[in-house]
């Protein structure tokens, strides 16, 4: 079953891997959910809130949290992810049946775990959708 939500996920992931600097990167390792054998680095949505805002054709506004996971020594290669995703994110076409609006990358951030194995960056993301047919399930 296709939902709003789904499709903008499948779209933003598309348009991620899409994206040169970040193929360089990463190749096509950005998820929806992190696989089991996750190869590194990689990105994968870490939370996805849904507001459905209240006015008529206004649509819902999606909060995506994306997660870069490196087990590059320091914090240089996840920086450069989460910078290539940023402006990767920033420029992503509207998928197919939707109309984004206000795109926006409301933070990034890179950290190492706590065992210092791994580091990580944390791209928050907001974005307003308006489907474009007559999907049931739109708010």
């Amino acid at each position: 079953m296709s939902t709003p939500g789904c499709d903008l996920i499948a779209g933003l992931i598309a348009a991620l891997r899409a994206d040169p600097m970040l193929s360089a990167l990463c190749d096509d390792r950005i998820h929806d959910a992190l696989p089991d054998r996750a190869v590194f680095p990689n990105v994968s949505i870490t939370r996805h809130t849904l507001i459905p805002v209240r006015a008529e054709g206004a649509g819902t506004e999606h909060q995506i949290a994306w997660l870069v996971s490196s087990r590059f020594s320091g914090g240089e290669e996840a920086l450069a992810i989460a910078e290539a995703m940023r402006v990767a994110l920033t420029t992503a076409p509207s998928p197919e049946g939707l109309h984004m609006t206000g795109l926006s990358v409301t933070r990034a951030e890179v950290f190492p775990a706590p065992d210092r194995r791994f580091w990580h960056g944390l791209i928050q993301m907001r974005v307003m959708v308006e489907t474009l047919n007559d999907n049931p399930l739109t708010p």
